[in-house]
């Protein structure tokens, strides 16, 4: 249980993260992500309180490095009690979703719901700090329908710093609970990065981190806010991680990626990963140069083995290994092939 305010403070540096999204910032992902970016701070998927608590498996392999639990849920009981079943585990802190507009957020009232309600955030907030002395934060939107403005987010923001968040993740849109899915509402309320600059200049004292829509780490707002979050950009172009180290410690980042990818590919058999899962990671890969789309083929057509299309649905590490070998080499140019040759199958 946290006994001063500073137990909950984070580092004061510029802090650059992977966003927590659904389906893809799962174990595997983070694995690889890690092995692009020794600085780059990572979160889970967002794991409802409910599956916490019954059991889903929350274990972080120390391959992963220092994440961060995003949890969903909308009664202070029920995210204390799953902070405390993640406690023996190795996270650093814990992220409150509340700005995903998804039906399945809106029949819980949790997510982009909350914003609707600070005294009730304020109250998650406490009672999750009272089971843990790591830091507890906040992920969330600009507005919500027609809570759409800078009186109501700064009375938002206001309340959950009162209650003792750490962190604020500001996506930079609004969300809309209805009309729009949750593709479209990261495409179609407009971006207002002013008003994230504006939530920093109203409480500078806080930790304020800017998310959405965003192609690059280095970009205008590194050095106006306290980090820089990026989502689907990492997906599409997992090698922007190869830019945060640098800007960390201003040396080299982590050598050739086509190294890294011999040993996340070796790693994950080792480790018994599904192909299902530890591949599409690897799927952005170049993406825009040539070559790149024979290698998301050459993926798809592993996948395809893997569901046993004509085939056992074994994991054949040997038909992984020829295929990214072939297309490889052929769209990076600068792959030792031979080093390929020597992992483990």
């Amino acid at each position: 249980m946290p006994t001063d305010r500073q137990d909950l403070q984070v580092q004061t540096m510029v802090f650059y993260a992977v966003a927590p999204m659904m389906g893809y910032t799962h174990r595997w992902a983070r694995v690889f992500y890690r092995m692009l970016s020794g600085h780059v701070q990572l979160y889970t998927e967002m794991l409802v309180d409910q599956a916490v608590i019954h059991g889903c498996d929350i274990t972080v392999l120390p391959q992963e490095g220092p994440v961060i639990l995003q949890l969903g849920g909308s009664d202070p009981d029920t995210m204390a009690r799953a902070v405390a079943m993640a406690e023996p585990h190795a996270y650093v802190a814990y992220n409150i979703n509340a700005g995903c507009p998804s039906d399945r957020v809106k029949q819980g009232a949790f997510g982009a719901c909350l914003m609707k309600d600070p005294p009730r955030v304020a109250a998650l907030i406490r009672a999750m700090r009272q089971e843990t002395h790591r830091p507890v934060e906040v992920k969330t939107r600009l507005g919500v329908d027609d809570l759409d403005n800078d009186d109501h987010l700064y009375r938002f923001l206001e309340s959950c710093l009162h209650a003792g968040c750490a962190r604020i993740v500001l996506h930079a849109r609004k969300a809309w609970l209805s009309g729009l899915s949750p593709a479209e509402n990261r495409t179609i309320p407009p971006l207002q990065y002013e008003r994230v600059l504006a939530a920093k200049a109203r409480f500078p004292d806080a930790q304020i981190m800017i998310n959405g829509g965003l192609s690059t780490f280095n970009n205008p707002w590194h050095d106006a806010l306290d980090g820089v979050m990026l989502g689907r950009a990492v997906w599409d172009h997992p090698e922007i991680l190869l830019t945060v180290d640098p800007l960390v410690t201003e040396q080299e980042g982590r050598g050739d990626i086509a190294d890294i990818v011999q040993h996340y590919i070796a790693f994950c058999h080792e480790a018994g990963a599904r192909p299902s899962l530890f591949l599409p990671p690897l799927m952005g890969l170049g993406r825009g140069k040539a070559g790149a789309r024979a290698w998301r083929q050459s993926l798809t057509n592993i996948l395809a083995q893997r569901t046993g299309q004509g085939g056992s649905g074994k994991h054949d590490p040997l038909l992984i290994h020829r295929m990214i070998e072939e297309s490889f080499v052929r769209f990076t140019g600068d792959l030792n092939g031979a080093k390929l040759t020597q992992m483990v199958v």
